[in-house]
């Protein structure tokens, strides 16, 4: 049936999206960690400041 086929299809589709996400975040947060705990902690910062 092509109704139940669909919704799974979509699933799949958005957990294989979410994985690439995640693959592509993890890699980036292993080489560049520092920058993201700078760009953080300068993000808290304007947001106390305000």
């Amino acid at each position: 049936n092509l109704c139940t086929i669909l919704p799974q299809l979509s699933t799949v589709q958005q957990y294989s999206t979410f994985n690439y996400f995640y693959q592509l975040f993890s890699r980036s947060f292993s080489l560049h960690w520092k920058w993201f705990i700078i760009i953080l902690f300068a993000f808290l910062e304007m947001k106390w400041v305000t």
